[in-house]
């Protein structure tokens, strides 16, 4: 995935892992300051995204503050994707990440 994402120059950072159940795990995607705002982290996601449906990958992330994000506005902006609190009955215990989405069709 990450080679197919180099195509973004905005794109100052990605670090995708795979833990032991076959989950992709995005742990830090960041878009440079002064593309902020113009739709770049939309595309990037939806890529990154498309990419994991045709490879039939569920992704899941937990949102952070650690570079200053606001995490309600990350977490809301992660639903538009499709994912989902990874909590109660639907949870997926081969991850421990707060944010999950299966591969859609």
């Amino acid at each position: 995935m990450k080679a197919q994402m180099d195509r973004y120059e905005s794109l100052e950072a990605l670090t995708l892992t795979r833990n032991r159940a076959g989950i992709v795990i995005l742990s830090h995607i960041q878009v440079s300051e002064s593309e902020r705002g113009n739709g770049i982290g939309n595309q990037i996601m939806r890529s990154l995204l498309e990419l994991a449906d045709a490879h039939g990958d569920t992704v899941a992330l937990t949102p952070s503050n650690q570079f200053g994000r606001n995490v309600r506005r990350l977490k809301s902006w992660y639903r538009s994707f499709g994912f989902r609190p990874n909590t109660g009955r639907r949870r997926d215990c081969s991850t421990w990440e707060a944010m999950i989405r299966p591969p859609q069709s």
